[in-house]
Protein backbone atom coordinates (compact mmCIF):
# COMPACT_ATOMS: atom_id res chain seq x y z
CA UNK A 1 0.00 0.00 0.00
CA UNK A 2 1.18 3.12 -0.75
CA UNK A 3 2.00 5.81 2.02
CA UNK A 4 -0.66 8.39 2.73
CA UNK A 5 -2.44 10.64 5.19
CA UNK A 6 -5.36 9.36 7.26
CA UNK A 7 -8.20 12.06 6.73
CA UNK A 8 -10.19 9.95 9.19
CA UNK A 9 -10.11 8.43 12.38
CA UNK A 10 -12.57 5.70 13.98
CA UNK A 11 -12.32 4.39 17.27
CA UNK A 12 -13.61 0.78 16.25
CA UNK A 13 -17.41 1.89 17.80
CA UNK A 14 -18.04 4.00 14.86
CA UNK A 15 -16.80 7.18 16.40
CA UNK A 16 -14.68 9.58 13.99
CA UNK A 17 -12.41 12.39 13.73
CA UNK A 18 -10.89 14.11 11.63
CA UNK A 19 -7.01 15.62 11.92
CA UNK A 20 -7.26 18.73 10.88
CA UNK A 21 -7.14 22.66 12.18
CA UNK A 22 -11.18 22.53 12.18
CA UNK A 23 -11.29 19.29 14.22
CA UNK A 24 -10.04 21.01 18.13
CA UNK A 25 -13.36 20.78 19.26
CA UNK A 26 -12.81 16.77 19.84
CA UNK A 27 -10.33 18.07 22.71
CA UNK A 28 -10.72 19.36 26.24
CA UNK A 29 -7.80 20.52 28.06
CA UNK A 30 -3.91 21.51 27.07
CA UNK A 31 -3.05 17.57 27.84
CA UNK A 32 -5.73 16.47 25.19
CA UNK A 33 -5.02 19.60 22.91
CA UNK A 34 -0.56 17.97 23.22
CA UNK A 35 -2.10 14.56 22.29
CA UNK A 36 -4.22 15.72 19.43
CA UNK A 37 -1.38 17.64 17.87
CA UNK A 38 1.03 14.92 18.37
CA UNK A 39 -0.70 12.41 16.77
CA UNK A 40 -1.58 14.67 13.81
CA UNK A 41 2.37 14.89 13.60
CA UNK A 42 2.88 11.58 13.27
CA UNK A 43 -0.02 11.03 10.53
CA UNK A 44 1.75 13.73 8.74
CA UNK A 45 5.30 11.78 8.87
CA UNK A 46 3.07 8.56 7.65
CA UNK A 47 2.96 10.22 4.20
CA UNK A 48 6.33 11.92 3.78
CA UNK A 49 9.53 10.29 3.48
CA UNK A 50 10.98 13.19 5.50
CA UNK A 51 10.33 16.42 7.06
CA UNK A 52 11.52 19.43 9.06
CA UNK A 53 10.09 20.98 12.02
CA UNK A 54 9.24 24.07 9.79
CA UNK A 55 7.92 22.27 7.45
CA UNK A 56 5.69 20.13 9.74
CA UNK A 57 4.92 23.69 11.61
CA UNK A 58 3.21 24.71 8.29
CA UNK A 59 1.80 21.66 7.01
CA UNK A 60 -0.55 21.67 10.64
CA UNK A 61 -0.89 24.86 10.63
CA UNK A 62 1.13 25.12 14.35
CA UNK A 63 3.58 27.10 15.93
CA UNK A 64 7.44 26.15 15.35
CA UNK A 65 7.62 26.06 19.15
CA UNK A 66 4.81 23.87 19.73
CA UNK A 67 5.85 21.47 16.82
CA UNK A 68 9.26 21.33 17.81
CA UNK A 69 8.46 20.31 21.92
CA UNK A 70 6.12 17.28 20.51
CA UNK A 71 8.76 16.37 18.05
CA UNK A 72 11.38 16.06 20.70
CA UNK A 73 8.95 14.23 22.68
CA UNK A 74 8.23 11.79 19.62
CA UNK A 75 12.34 11.35 19.25
CA UNK A 76 12.63 10.66 22.61
CA UNK A 77 9.98 7.80 22.74
CA UNK A 78 11.47 6.35 19.16
CA UNK A 79 8.48 7.13 17.36
CA UNK A 80 10.81 9.60 15.13
CA UNK A 81 14.24 9.45 13.69
CA UNK A 82 16.29 12.21 12.83
CA UNK A 83 18.79 12.78 9.36
CA UNK A 84 20.25 15.83 8.03
CA UNK A 85 19.29 17.91 4.96
CA UNK A 86 22.37 19.55 3.14
CA UNK A 87 23.37 23.09 3.99
CA UNK A 88 21.91 25.61 0.85
CA UNK A 89 23.79 28.36 0.26
CA UNK A 90 26.49 28.16 2.96
CA UNK A 91 23.60 27.69 5.55
CA UNK A 92 23.62 25.78 8.54
CA UNK A 93 21.63 22.38 7.65
CA UNK A 94 18.48 21.89 9.15
CA UNK A 95 17.59 18.66 11.06
CA UNK A 96 15.33 16.62 9.12
CA UNK A 97 12.75 14.21 11.13
CA UNK A 98 11.40 10.63 9.52
CA UNK A 99 8.66 7.66 10.86
CA UNK A 100 10.28 4.99 12.85
CA UNK A 101 8.36 2.46 11.38
CA UNK A 102 8.38 0.07 13.57
CA UNK A 103 8.19 1.62 16.60
CA UNK A 104 5.12 0.77 16.54
CA UNK A 105 4.24 -2.56 14.68
CA UNK A 106 0.45 -4.72 14.44
CA UNK A 107 -0.60 -8.21 14.18
CA UNK A 108 -2.86 -9.58 11.64
CA UNK A 109 -4.37 -13.19 12.26
CA UNK A 110 -6.32 -13.83 8.55
CA UNK A 111 -8.46 -16.58 9.39
CA UNK A 112 -9.91 -16.61 5.40
CA UNK A 113 -8.02 -19.53 4.19
CA UNK A 114 -9.56 -22.56 4.60
CA UNK A 115 -6.62 -24.95 5.88
CA UNK A 116 -4.54 -22.70 7.44
CA UNK A 117 -4.13 -19.25 9.35
CA UNK A 118 -1.99 -16.23 8.07
CA UNK A 119 -0.18 -14.10 10.15
CA UNK A 120 1.50 -11.05 10.02
CA UNK A 121 3.73 -8.15 11.56
CA UNK A 122 2.90 -4.98 10.09
CA UNK A 123 4.61 -1.63 10.60
CA UNK A 124 3.44 2.00 10.26
CA UNK A 125 3.35 2.13 6.46
CA UNK A 126 1.25 -1.18 6.61
CA UNK A 127 3.65 -2.67 5.10
CA UNK A 128 4.47 -6.67 6.49
CA UNK A 129 7.55 -7.06 8.39
CA UNK A 130 7.77 -11.14 8.55
CA UNK A 131 4.76 -13.32 7.95
CA UNK A 132 3.84 -16.88 8.60
CA UNK A 133 1.68 -19.55 8.14
CA UNK A 134 -0.04 -21.77 10.40
CA UNK A 135 -1.65 -25.50 9.25
CA UNK A 136 -4.51 -27.03 11.04
CA UNK A 137 -6.26 -29.85 10.34
CA UNK A 138 -10.03 -30.38 9.96
CA UNK A 139 -10.58 -32.08 13.20
CA UNK A 140 -8.35 -29.60 15.10
CA UNK A 141 -10.46 -27.63 18.13
CA UNK A 142 -10.54 -23.84 18.33
CA UNK A 143 -8.53 -24.26 21.32
CA UNK A 144 -6.10 -25.83 19.26
CA UNK A 145 -6.31 -23.33 16.83
CA UNK A 146 -5.74 -20.40 18.87
CA UNK A 147 -2.76 -22.40 20.34
CA UNK A 148 -1.22 -22.65 17.14
CA UNK A 149 -1.51 -19.05 16.29
CA UNK A 150 0.18 -17.60 19.80
CA UNK A 151 3.14 -20.05 19.11
CA UNK A 152 3.58 -18.89 15.50
CA UNK A 153 3.11 -15.24 16.94
CA UNK A 154 6.15 -15.44 19.31
CA UNK A 155 7.98 -17.40 16.55
CA UNK A 156 7.94 -14.23 13.88
CA UNK A 157 8.78 -12.21 17.03
CA UNK A 158 11.83 -13.89 17.32
CA UNK A 159 12.56 -13.73 13.31
CA UNK A 160 12.02 -10.04 13.32
CA UNK A 161 14.07 -9.35 16.79
CA UNK A 162 10.76 -7.17 17.96
CA UNK A 163 9.19 -6.79 21.29
CA UNK A 164 6.06 -7.77 21.92
CA UNK A 165 5.67 -3.91 23.94
CA UNK A 166 6.17 -2.54 20.40
CA UNK A 167 2.67 -4.09 19.51
CA UNK A 168 -0.68 -1.64 19.12
CA UNK A 169 -2.69 -5.10 19.21
CA UNK A 170 -3.76 -7.68 16.81
CA UNK A 171 -6.41 -8.01 14.27
CA UNK A 172 -8.21 -10.90 13.80
CA UNK A 173 -9.57 -10.99 10.01
CA UNK A 174 -12.60 -13.72 10.06
CA UNK A 175 -14.83 -14.91 7.01
CA UNK A 176 -18.00 -14.10 8.91
CA UNK A 177 -19.97 -11.68 10.91
CA UNK A 178 -18.85 -10.45 14.62
CA UNK A 179 -21.29 -10.51 16.90
CA UNK A 180 -20.53 -7.55 18.92
CA UNK A 181 -23.35 -8.00 21.77
CA UNK A 182 -22.03 -11.38 22.23
CA UNK A 183 -18.22 -10.89 21.50
CA UNK A 184 -19.11 -14.83 18.78
CA UNK A 185 -18.26 -15.02 15.14
CA UNK A 186 -21.51 -16.13 13.69
CA UNK A 187 -22.81 -17.08 9.87
CA UNK A 188 -18.82 -17.66 9.20
CA UNK A 189 -17.66 -19.67 6.20
CA UNK A 190 -15.28 -21.50 8.40
CA UNK A 191 -17.44 -23.38 11.39
CA UNK A 192 -14.60 -23.98 13.75
CA UNK A 193 -14.92 -19.84 14.47
CA UNK A 194 -18.71 -20.08 14.77
CA UNK A 195 -20.20 -18.85 18.33
CA UNK A 196 -16.49 -18.75 19.93
CA UNK A 197 -15.15 -15.95 21.64
CA UNK A 198 -12.43 -15.75 19.84
CA UNK A 199 -11.27 -11.90 20.70
CA UNK A 200 -11.75 -12.70 24.06
CA UNK A 201 -9.62 -15.74 24.63
CA UNK A 202 -6.89 -14.20 21.65
CA UNK A 203 -6.51 -11.36 24.16
CA UNK A 204 -5.80 -13.68 27.19
CA UNK A 205 -3.36 -15.76 25.49
CA UNK A 206 -1.77 -13.27 22.91
CA UNK A 207 -1.80 -10.72 26.05
CA UNK A 208 -2.30 -7.98 23.56
CA UNK A 209 -5.60 -6.27 22.98
CA UNK A 210 -7.50 -7.72 19.95
CA UNK A 211 -10.22 -6.50 17.65
CA UNK A 212 -12.78 -8.85 15.48
CA UNK A 213 -13.11 -7.40 11.78
CA UNK A 214 -15.16 -8.99 8.82
CA UNK A 215 -12.55 -9.35 5.75
CA UNK A 216 -14.61 -7.31 3.30
CA UNK A 217 -14.78 -4.41 5.42
CA UNK A 218 -11.08 -4.70 6.19
CA UNK A 219 -11.18 -4.59 2.19
CA UNK A 220 -12.52 -1.60 2.05
CA UNK A 221 -10.63 0.23 4.39
CA UNK A 222 -7.53 -0.43 2.65
CA UNK A 223 -8.85 0.41 -1.03
CA UNK A 224 -10.50 4.09 0.16
CA UNK A 225 -6.70 5.08 0.69
CA UNK A 226 -4.77 4.12 -1.81
CA UNK A 227 -3.16 7.02 -3.51
CA UNK A 228 -3.72 10.90 -3.44
CA UNK A 229 -6.04 10.85 -6.14
CA UNK A 230 -8.22 7.60 -5.05
CA UNK A 231 -8.80 8.46 -1.69
CA UNK A 232 -12.59 7.54 -0.66
CA UNK A 233 -14.78 8.80 1.88
CA UNK A 234 -17.71 6.58 1.14
CA UNK A 235 -17.32 3.27 -0.55
CA UNK A 236 -18.47 -0.49 -1.18
CA UNK A 237 -16.43 -3.22 -1.24
CA UNK A 238 -17.82 -6.45 -2.72
CA UNK A 239 -15.62 -9.91 -1.78
CA UNK A 240 -16.03 -12.60 -3.61
CA UNK A 241 -14.81 -15.96 -1.72
CA UNK A 242 -15.61 -18.97 -0.42
CA UNK A 243 -19.05 -16.69 0.40
CA UNK A 244 -20.10 -13.40 -0.65
CA UNK A 245 -19.39 -10.22 1.67
CA UNK A 246 -19.91 -6.89 1.49
CA UNK A 247 -17.60 -4.10 3.21
CA UNK A 248 -19.43 -0.79 4.10
CA UNK A 249 -17.27 2.94 4.42
CA UNK A 250 -20.07 5.66 5.24
CA UNK A 251 -19.26 9.00 5.97
CA UNK A 252 -15.21 10.00 6.76
CA UNK A 253 -14.09 6.68 6.18
CA UNK A 254 -15.57 5.06 9.15
CA UNK A 255 -16.88 0.91 8.69
CA UNK A 256 -20.32 1.08 9.21
CA UNK A 257 -21.39 -2.33 11.09
CA UNK A 258 -24.73 -1.82 12.09
CA UNK A 259 -26.64 -2.15 15.19
CA UNK A 260 -24.72 -4.98 16.06
CA UNK A 261 -22.10 -5.84 13.79
CA UNK A 262 -24.03 -7.65 11.24
CA UNK A 263 -23.97 -5.18 8.10
CA UNK A 264 -23.12 -5.86 4.62
CA UNK A 265 -25.04 -9.68 4.71
CA UNK A 266 -26.10 -9.55 0.91
CA UNK A 267 -25.29 -13.46 0.12
CA UNK A 268 -28.78 -13.90 0.46
CA UNK A 269 -30.40 -11.50 -1.63
CA UNK A 270 -32.77 -13.62 -3.85
CA UNK A 271 -31.09 -12.80 -7.25
CA UNK A 272 -29.56 -16.70 -7.75
CA UNK A 273 -31.17 -19.37 -9.46
CA UNK A 274 -34.79 -19.82 -8.08
CA UNK A 275 -34.20 -23.99 -7.90
CA UNK A 276 -30.81 -23.57 -5.68
CA UNK A 277 -31.24 -24.73 -2.11
CA UNK A 278 -29.09 -22.30 0.06
CA UNK A 279 -27.69 -23.83 3.61
CA UNK A 280 -30.07 -20.84 5.01
CA UNK A 281 -33.02 -22.57 4.22
CA UNK A 282 -34.15 -20.52 1.74
CA UNK A 283 -34.36 -20.86 -2.21
CA UNK A 284 -32.24 -18.97 -4.82
CA UNK A 285 -29.90 -16.87 -3.07
CA UNK A 286 -27.59 -15.30 -4.76
CA UNK A 287 -24.21 -16.52 -2.77
CA UNK A 288 -25.07 -20.08 -4.92
CA UNK A 289 -23.59 -17.95 -7.63
CA UNK A 290 -21.56 -15.25 -6.85
CA UNK A 291 -18.68 -17.58 -4.61
CA UNK A 292 -16.00 -19.60 -5.50
CA UNK A 293 -18.22 -22.74 -5.66
CA UNK A 294 -20.85 -21.39 -7.71
CA UNK A 295 -18.40 -19.65 -10.07
CA UNK A 296 -17.05 -23.78 -10.97
CA UNK A 297 -19.91 -23.94 -11.10
CA UNK A 298 -21.08 -21.60 -13.84
CA UNK A 299 -18.05 -22.27 -15.62
CA UNK A 300 -19.20 -25.53 -16.99
CA UNK A 301 -22.93 -24.63 -16.88
CA UNK A 302 -22.82 -21.46 -18.90
CA UNK A 303 -21.92 -21.06 -22.39
CA UNK A 304 -20.55 -17.36 -21.93
CA UNK A 305 -20.00 -17.83 -17.65
CA UNK A 306 -18.14 -14.15 -17.68
CA UNK A 307 -21.27 -12.54 -19.13
CA UNK A 308 -24.11 -14.23 -17.30
CA UNK A 309 -21.55 -13.83 -13.78
CA UNK A 310 -20.98 -10.08 -14.98
CA UNK A 311 -24.59 -9.32 -15.57
CA UNK A 312 -25.49 -10.34 -12.12
CA UNK A 313 -22.97 -8.83 -10.28
CA UNK A 314 -23.84 -5.78 -12.46
CA UNK A 315 -27.12 -5.84 -10.98
CA UNK A 316 -26.33 -6.55 -7.55
CA UNK A 317 -24.23 -3.55 -8.05
CA UNK A 318 -26.77 -1.28 -8.94
CA UNK A 319 -28.99 -1.88 -6.13
CA UNK A 320 -26.30 -1.23 -3.79
CA UNK A 321 -25.76 2.19 -5.92
CA UNK A 322 -29.02 3.15 -5.60
CA UNK A 323 -29.55 2.45 -1.90
CA UNK A 324 -26.28 3.79 -0.27
CA UNK A 325 -25.02 6.35 -3.30
CA UNK A 326 -20.98 5.33 -2.92
CA UNK A 327 -18.38 7.61 -5.10
CA UNK A 328 -17.13 4.25 -5.65
CA UNK A 329 -17.41 0.28 -5.98
CA UNK A 330 -14.86 -2.43 -5.77
CA UNK A 331 -14.84 -5.63 -6.15
CA UNK A 332 -12.30 -8.35 -5.52
CA UNK A 333 -12.06 -12.16 -4.91
CA UNK A 334 -9.57 -14.98 -5.03
CA UNK A 335 -10.63 -15.75 -8.60
CA UNK A 336 -9.19 -12.71 -9.91
CA UNK A 337 -8.89 -13.93 -13.76
CA UNK A 338 -12.62 -14.89 -13.94
CA UNK A 339 -14.03 -11.78 -12.50
CA UNK A 340 -11.49 -9.57 -14.72
CA UNK A 341 -13.35 -11.18 -17.65
CA UNK A 342 -16.57 -10.47 -16.50
CA UNK A 343 -16.52 -7.07 -15.23
CA UNK A 344 -17.05 -5.07 -18.10
CA UNK A 345 -20.48 -7.29 -18.56
CA UNK A 346 -20.90 -5.86 -14.80
CA UNK A 347 -19.80 -2.31 -15.44
CA UNK A 348 -22.53 -1.72 -18.64
CA UNK A 349 -24.82 -3.62 -16.38
CA UNK A 350 -24.72 -1.21 -13.39
CA UNK A 351 -24.82 1.39 -15.89
CA UNK A 352 -28.07 0.45 -17.34
CA UNK A 353 -29.73 -0.02 -13.65
CA UNK A 354 -28.51 3.30 -11.58
CA UNK A 355 -30.50 5.70 -11.30
CA UNK A 356 -29.49 9.34 -11.84
CA UNK A 357 -26.53 8.51 -13.72
CA UNK A 358 -25.78 12.09 -15.34
CA UNK A 359 -25.51 13.56 -12.03
CA UNK A 360 -22.81 10.91 -10.32
CA UNK A 361 -19.85 8.85 -12.34
CA UNK A 362 -19.80 5.67 -9.59
CA UNK A 363 -16.49 3.87 -10.85
CA UNK A 364 -16.36 -0.12 -10.45
CA UNK A 365 -12.96 -1.12 -9.59
CA UNK A 366 -11.52 -4.68 -9.74
CA UNK A 367 -8.82 -4.99 -7.00
CA UNK A 368 -6.27 -7.60 -7.04
CA UNK A 369 -4.24 -9.47 -4.11
CA UNK A 370 -7.51 -9.26 -1.39
CA UNK A 371 -5.71 -11.32 0.59
CA UNK A 372 -2.73 -8.41 0.89
CA UNK A 373 -5.96 -5.68 1.50
CA UNK A 374 -7.24 -7.92 4.67
CA UNK A 375 -3.74 -6.92 6.36
CA UNK A 376 -3.31 -3.52 5.34
CA UNK A 377 -6.64 -2.50 6.38
CA UNK A 378 -5.91 -4.84 9.67
CA UNK A 379 -3.23 -2.66 10.81
CA UNK A 380 -4.87 0.69 9.66
CA UNK A 381 -7.75 0.30 12.20
CA UNK A 382 -4.89 -0.60 14.83
CA UNK A 383 -2.80 2.79 13.80
CA UNK A 384 -6.24 4.74 13.85
CA UNK A 385 -7.36 4.12 17.09
CA UNK A 386 -3.77 4.53 18.07
CA UNK A 387 -4.09 8.22 16.61
CA UNK A 388 -7.04 8.85 18.52
CA UNK A 389 -6.18 7.69 21.71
Amino acid sequence: MSRHTIPNLTDGHGASARFSSSSTNIVKNTRELRVYNKMRIIDLLRSREMLSKAEISKALDLSFATVSNLCNELMEEGIFKSAQRSAQSGGRPSELLSLNVTARTSLCIDFTYKTEVRLLLIDLHNNPIAEKFVSYSSDSSTPELVSYCVQGFHELLTEAGLNQEQFLGATVVIPGLYDEETGGVVNSTLPILDNYNLALVMSKMLELPVQMENDANLAALAVSMQGESQRYDNALFIYIGEGLGLGILSHSGVIFRGARGFAGEIAHIPLGHSNFACYCGNAGCIEGILSNSGIEHELLAQGNPAEFVGKLLGKLTSILVNMMDPQAVFIGGDKEEFLSQALPYAQQEAAQRILLQRYRDVPIILSLDVHNLFYQGASELLIRQWLLK
